[in-house]
């Protein structure tokens, strides 16, 4: 619910906006926005959280899998 992709963030409560930030789905809805005109800004931004945010994410469940060869 917090994820705003059908909403703008600027509708979310202030007390929840920062929540909204902890899901990637927000970075690629502001980007959606902004390519399509609905929303100013620099997508680059939001891609670059995007990224950082993947990058991330990878190199813990990198951590936590144990590969094994067969």
């Amino acid at each position: 619910f917090v994820p705003p992709v059908y909403y703008p963030i600027s509708v979310l409560p202030s007390f929840v906006r920062p929540l909204a930030f902890l899901s990637p789905t927000t970075y690629a809805a502001q980007v959606m926005r902004i390519t399509s005109g609905l929303a100013t800004g620099n997508a680059q931004v939001y891609l670059g959280a995007l990224s950082l945010y993947t990058l991330v994410l990878v190199l813990l469940a990198s951590k936590r899998v144990k590969w094994r060869a067969s």
